[in-house]
């Protein structure tokens, strides 16, 4: 989202796989789900390729998360060990449960706030895409 957000056209899947260094097929999975959220548009054709559904500054980091991981089923998960809690109510006897919970409250306010434009342009300090790419293709 971050490559598509410096982008001023359509970009391919393989271009965007080159770039980012991930899998074709890891991006074909999560660019459905981003697409269902209104996120991305995916154009198919020829001329076709991946932008941006909205404005950058409209799309959080949030969002991107959220479309991205599967969806839990909330409180009704044991944090611990799995499955279902063994308390049929909100399990607030599970000392690791309510620190989690405030965790993810934290995680939610931050990341709800910080847009994709921020994460693309945001901080001068920050290294550009193309810094980013040179560094990591000579570590590889």
């Amino acid at each position: 989202m971050i490559f598509l957000a410096r982008q001023n056209d359509k970009c391919n899947t393989t271009r965007i796989c080159e770039a980012c260094d991930i899998p074709s097929k890891y991006f074909q999975k999560i660019s459905h789900l981003l697409a269902s959220q209104n996120m991305l548009l995916i154009t198919r054709g020829k001329l076709g390729g991946f932008s941006l559904a909205r404005r950058p500054e409209e799309i959080t980091a949030a969002e991107i998360i959220a479309a991205a991981q599967p969806a839990e089923s909330e409180y009704d998960n044991c944090r611990l060990f799995g499955g279902l809690c063994a308390n049929d109510q909100e399990c607030n006897a599970c000392a690791l449960r309510q620190s989690i919970l405030k965790v993810e409250a934290i995680e939610e306010q931050v990341f709800g706030s910080l847009t994709l434009d921020v994460l693309a342009y945001g901080d001068k300090k920050c290294c550009t895409w193309e810094e980013v790419s040179t560094v990591r293709s000579q570590t590889v």
